[in-house]
C-alpha cells in the first residue's frame, strides 16, 4: 500500500489497516489517531511530526522507522519490534511497550504512565525516569 491509498482510504473512516505494508513510506506530518497497524510492516516507515495517539502497532515491525518528534500518546506497541527506531522529543503518555524489541532504541521523549518492554512503569515525568536512569535501566 502506498502513503496516498493510506490517506484516501483513512479519510473516508477506515481505521483498520492490520497487516498492511508500509514499509518504507513517507508518512510525515500526518494525523493518523486511531489507526489499527497490528502485524504490519512498517520497517523503515518515516512518521515523523505525526500524530499517531491511541494507534495500535501490536506485533507490528518498525525496525529502522523514524518516529522523532511524533505524538504516540496512549498507542499499544505490545510485541513490536522497535529495534534502531528514533524516538527523539516524543511524546509517549500511557504507551504500552511490553515486550517490545527494543534493540538499538533508546525510548525518549517525554513519558507518564508509560509500560517499558520489561513490563516496569514510568509514572512521574521525570523522577521516575530518573531513577530508573540511576539504577542502570537505558531508554
Amino acid at each position: 500500500m502506498d502513503a496516498e491509498e493510506l490517506y484516501r482510504r483513512y479519510a473516508a473512516g477506515e481505521r483498520d489497516f492490520r497487516g498492511v505494508d508500509l514499509s518504507g513510506v513517507n508518512l510525515e506530518e500526518v494525523c493518523l489517531e486511531e489507526i489499527n497497524l497490528e502485524g504490519a510492516d512498517l520497517r523503515g516507515t518515516l512518521f515523523f511530526r505525526s500524530n499517531l495517539r491511541g494507534a495500535i502497532f501490536r506485533n507490528a515491525n518498525l525496525e529502522g522507522a523514524d518516529l522523532s518528534m511524533t505524538v504516540l500518546d496512549e498507542t499499544d506497541f505490545q510485541g513490536a519490534n522497535i529495534r534502531y527506531c528514533n524516538t527523539m522529543e516524543t511524546s509517549m503518555i500511557r504507551a504500552n511497550f511490553r515486550d517490545a524489541k527494543q534493540e538499538g532504541t533508546t525510548l525518549g521523549g517525554y513519558m507518564y504512565n508509560t509500560i517499558l518492554p520489561d513490563g516496569r512503569v514510568v509514572s512521574a515525568p521525570d523522577a521516575e525516569r530518573d531513577r530508573l536512569i540511576a539504577q542502570g535501566y537505558e531508554f
